[in-house]
């Protein structure tokens, strides 16, 4: 998209994010290096709130997200509000999930969720 745009875009994605090193090395099971119940749920929040002050600075966007929770969508929404967003969404079946994830390397099992539009709350 960015390559057939006659407008500069940044692309921006977690994975970018994790893949720059910003996340501390350290992941325990519990305690504030906790990732599933701590750590992630305040990085994806964070990730949520980043994309509108970068739109609203007035750079445009394309945004790879996996929206796991109905509640992240729903927070996107309100969020990105105003902006001009548009959301395009891509499915496959779980096995390529599976594949895509194994091939990142960086990515434990469970931590992706394929159902699109599931309604469970982030963590849980």
């Amino acid at each position: 998209m960015q390559q057939v745009s006659g407008e500069p875009f940044l692309h921006v994605s977690p994975d970018h994010l994790v893949a720059s090193g910003m996340l501390p090395g350290r992941r325990d099971p519990d305690g504030p290096f906790a990732w599933r119940d701590q750590m992630r749920p305040r990085f994806f929040a964070g990730f949520h709130r980043y994309l509108p002050a970068l739109a609203a600075a007035g750079n445009g966007l394309i945004a790879g997200h996996i929206i796991e929770f109905r509640a992240w969508r729903e927070d996107l929404a309100r969020l990105l509000e105003g902006l001009g967003d548009f959301l395009a969404g891509v499915r496959c079946d779980l096995a390529e999930i599976g594949r895509r994830k194994r091939g990142r390397g960086y990515r434990r099992t469970g931590e992706v969720c394929p159902l699109s539009g599931a309604s469970e709350e982030p963590g849980r």
